[in-house]
């Protein structure tokens, strides 16, 4: 196994097809394809289904994933660790809630790529905040930006044992009604009136508003759901709509007045906590360059 056959077998996973991942790379489409079947034929396995002119991975590929990408980062970290200069460059792969994206992190990620042009961040989506242990343990990405603090299952406690977590802000969270809803409170919405509330929301378990769901299950109060909606800007949009109300953010409120919803803030207040987590020992130059701004003051505005 080569390590070329492992940076062509990430890059065809990341975009999903043959020709993404030979024009990233810059090489022929040839090129990558007999790369990864010579990969397939040493390893025994299939990686990739073939979907029309897509590929998505297999069983064994999703397996192969984070080994190789830890395989790839050592590589980089092997190389970097003769240079004069600490390197900042190469590929850093965060997780993200869709929640999470509009909150502190947004300036954060601005200040990383206005400080470290060679940068290449790849932010995916963390759909479920109970991957957070899995997805870091599994090498699939370096960082995760979530809520703090984050939740892991009874099985992960002895590996989130050796994981590290940084603060980098907070958001006040509110509700937004939808255009011309009628009977939108004045000022603020008490959480013991949201039953009575038609929301778009994301689907339980998500981690996204623990402590509200909480609340609302020690008082035994259950909302009206119009919709369970997975991505941020689809449970905006479906608002806008009409669909029903749905919890915001403090960037998200700007946004949403800006598209004609009341928005109101929540009482009692709910502030909710964002954060790095990470395994300190296993950061690649550019993933600790990232965790070292995000501790700093300079990136705050």
């Amino acid at each position: 196994m080569e390590l070329q056959q492992l940076r062509y077998f990430l890059a065809v996973a990341d975009n999903e097809s043959i020709s993404g991942a030979a024009t990233d790379l810059g090489v022929t489409l040839s090129t990558v394809s007999q790369s990864v079947h010579a990969l397939e034929r040493e390893l025994e396995a299939i990686l990739f289904h073939r979907v029309g002119r897509g590929m998505t991975l297999s069983s064994a590929g999703h397996a192969l994933l984070g080994p190789a990408r830890r395989i790839v980062r050592g590589a980089a970290e092997a190389r970097d660790s003769v240079l004069p200069e600490p390197a900042t460059g190469g590929r850093l792969d965060i997780a993200v809630p869709s929640a999470t994206v509009n909150s502190p992190l947004t300036d954060l990620l601005a200040a990383c790529f206005a400080r470290f042009p060679e940068m290449t961040l790849h932010i995916r989506d963390l759909t479920d905040e109970r991957e957070t242990t899995e997805l870091l343990a599994d090498g699939q990405c370096e960082i995760v930006c979530t809520k703090l603090p984050f939740t892991r299952t009874p099985a992960q406690q002895a590996a989130a044992a050796r994981l590290a977590t940084l603060e980098i802000g907070a958001y006040d969270l509110h509700v937004a009604f939808p255009p011309g809803a009628p009977a939108v409170p004045a000022d603020s919405v008490d959480l013991s009136s949201l039953p009575d509330l038609p929301m778009v929301l994301p689907r339980t378990g998500s981690g996204l508003y623990p402590d509200l769901e909480e609340e609302l299950g020690q008082g035994q109060r259950r909302m009206i759901v119009a919709a369970m909606v997975e991505q941020r800007e689809a449970r905006m949009a479906a608002m806008i709509a009409g669909a029903g109300a749905t919890f915001v953010g403090d960037r998200t409120a700007h946004a949403a007045v800006a598209h004609g919803a009341a928005v109101r803030q929540v009482v009692p207040k709910f502030r909710q906590t964002v954060g790095l987590v990470y395994d300190p020992a296993r950061l690649s130059p550019a993933a600790r360059a990232f965790v070292a701004l995000a501790a700093s003051p300079d990136w705050r505005p």
